[in-house]
């Protein structure tokens, strides 16, 4: 675990009260204008900079529960998965009755892959605010997340709608729904959210980023490409942005040369299927590299061979028509279909 927050570090059997002093070298600030300071770099997808403004929260009250799930929710997003859990375990061991607790670590157990103690961790985290007559969206937002995890769309629909009924027409809370839908990999779903979302929010560069990454993943290169050139002038130099526009401006070297045009339907179901599956993962945006260092060598090979040409065009042709086949089973498509 990172030493993020070795200060909290205290013994079990201290008691869990604002003490109203902050430790050495703290800012005297205001702990509910850090809590919102870490609410609005969420939305903004800057999430080293909320956890930072979540821990110093809790640096001036040790005694803020939505510090500690706000921090768990920060590791999540951030990909630090063991980190997130061990953190909602100390955090519910302080705060056992707080609903939102127990939430955030059932989020953190979906994101682990534990989709069975999440569920029932999510479980008791709403059993437990239905008691406390507690109407809190986020409890429902990461049951849908737990939902969507386990491939379960049609109930996580309702959490969602849960949510909705709590925080109706808000744009705020529709970007945290659109963004659960692209970690569940509904992003057709994702996608008619965003494109709300922008409408109210057209200043917000991480929901042009959310947007144009949503889109690449489809295969919408034009608005994929008009979504992350937003999100880049909002924004300027966003590595998260250069990262998807350099992705999406990555030909399909050697299909494009077999069949004479980059806009051949071959070469856009491949390329589709590149950036839904390949760069989707790790051990895909390592090949793509790869791919990108060596394919304009194998290309300049193969303009001396032209029947080599035609017996790629072939199996090109032939996997095309395989994946097509399979389309259902790529990101953001309908299983059910």
């Amino acid at each position: 675990m990172s030493n993020r927050f070795d200060w909290l570090e205290f013994p079990e059997e201290a008691p869990v009260e604002a003490s109203g002093q902050a430790p050495p070298n703290t800012p005297q600030e205001d702990p509910q204008a850090l809590l919102m300071q870490a609410g609005q770099a969420f939305l903004e997808g800057r999430y080293e900079v909320s956890l930072r403004h979540f821990s110093q929260a809790l640096q001036l009250d040790r005694a803020l529960s939505e510090a500690w799930s706000g921090q768990v929710r920060c590791l999540i997003r951030l990909g630090e998965y063991r980190e997130a859990q061990a953190w909602a375990a100390k955090a519910r061991g302080l705060f056992p009755a707080a609903p939102l607790i127990l939430s955030a670590q059932a989020a953190a157990l979906a994101a682990s892959g534990l989709l069975l103690p999440a569920l029932a961790t999510s479980d008791e985290a709403l059993e437990m605010a239905e008691r406390l007559n507690l109407r809190e969206p986020q409890i429902w937002l990461d049951r849908a997340s737990c939902l969507l995890q386990d491939g379960q769309r049609s109930t996580a629909g309702y959490c969602l709608e849960k949510v909705r009924e709590l925080r109706p027409e808000d744009p705020d809370w529709e970007q945290r729904i659109a963004l659960e839908l692209l970690e569940g990999q509904d992003l057709t779903g994702a996608l008619e959210v965003l494109n709300r979302v922008v409408e109210h929010r057209p200043a917000r560069a991480y929901a042009w980023f959310l947007l144009g990454r949503g889109s690449r993943k489809l295969g919408m290169r034009e608005r994929a490409r008009q979504a992350l050139e937003e999100a880049e002038r909002l924004q300027p130099g966003d590595p998260a942005t250069q990262r998807e526009l350099r992705a999406l401006c990555r030909p399909c070297w050697i299909a494009t040369l077999v069949f004479d045009s980059p806009e051949h339907p071959v070469v856009q179901t491949l390329r589709a299927w590149r950036d839904s599956r390949w760069l989707s993962w790790p051990g895909g945006r390592l090949a793509a590299e790869i791919y990108d260092r060596t394919a304009p060598g194998v290309c300049a090979v193969l303009v001396r061979f032209p029947r080599l040409q035609a017996g790629l065009r072939v199996c090109l042709q032939n996997l095309a028509t395989r994946l097509q086949v399979r389309r259902s089973e790529w990101p953001g498509e309908e299983t059910s279909r």
